[in-house]
């Protein structure tokens, strides 16, 4: 069965994940160099006080890439800078190795012998498709496996989400082509009130030609009967749904977290 799916929001990729160590160490440097105090960065985030001191103080995990996101457009740096690590660029092998992470090619009983202790998830195969920034996810087709090592596996990761690589460029800067993404699929919709307008999700919309398709995109309600979808690279126009009517739209799940090769 293939799935049409429109790409916007955080990327996943191959064998990186974020070391909390450096995000918090370059964070600090950043911070400095912008000229604003925590206060100052906490209000224009709208991030808590208490929790980035937290962060800073090294007594919580920055582990919410959008959070991440609002931060790095705040204090004029790029996404990058968080993930850039000479050490990372020169031997991403020897990294991903290091924090337990690989993709496997091969069958499902190779699969599990090889990595018995590991979280694996499908990496679905994914293709551009005719309307721009909706791709088309083939959740019969597995391309590979993303296995993560028990001892490392993030907050939300299950073997019930599944993976696939981004294509176009409508969520851009946050996510680009070829970018990995991870999606925690929902067993029942979500209450409109509930969606944080900061998080991505996997929602069903119209594909413009008679038909549907899976959209990845910010949603904002903006009354009782109207959300916006909303993505993140401004040359794409917000795409605003009547939800009064029928099948008009469904938020099928959430990106949880990022892969980004270097």
């Amino acid at each position: 069965m293939q799935i049409g799916l429109m790409l916007f929001s955080i990327a996943l990729y191959n064998n990186y994940m974020l070391k909390f160590d450096s995000i918090q160490v370059k964070l600090k440097t950043a911070i400095e160099n912008s000229g604003l105090n925590v206060f100052e960065l906490a209000q224009r985030t709208g991030i808590q006080q208490v929790a980035l001191t937290k962060v800073l103080n090294d007594h919580r995990n920055l582990n919410n890439l959008d959070i991440l996101y609002k931060i790095s457009k705040t204090l004029g740096v790029s996404l990058d800078y968080f993930f850039t690590n000479s050490d990372i660029a020169e031997n991403p092998e020897a990294f991903a190795e290091d924090m337990g992470i690989d993709i496997f090619y091969g069958d499902k009983k190779e699969l599990d012998n090889k990595y018995p202790d590991h979280i694996k998830i499908p990496l679905f195969r994914s293709k551009a498709a005719a309307t721009p920034a909706i791709i088309e996810i083939s959740s019969d087709e597995v391309d590979g496996w993303v296995c993560i090592s028990a001892e490392n596996v993030p907050k939300n990761i299950s073997e019930r989400c599944f993976a696939f690589r981004v294509k176009g460029d409508s969520m851009e800067p946050m996510l680009r082509e070829n970018d990995m993404v991870a999606v925690l699929p929902y067993s029942e919709p979500p209450a409109l009130d509930t969606i944080i307008p900061s998080n991505v999700y996997l929602v069903k919309i119209s594909d413009d030609f008679g038909g549907y398709g899976l959209a990845l995109k910010h949603v904002r309600q903006v009354d009782d009967r109207t959300v916006e979808l909303v993505s993140s690279n401004k040359g794409y126009a917000n795409k605003k749904i009547d939800i009064t009517e029928p099948d008009s739209l469904q938020i099928m799940g959430r990106l949880i977290w990022m892969w980004r090769e270097m």
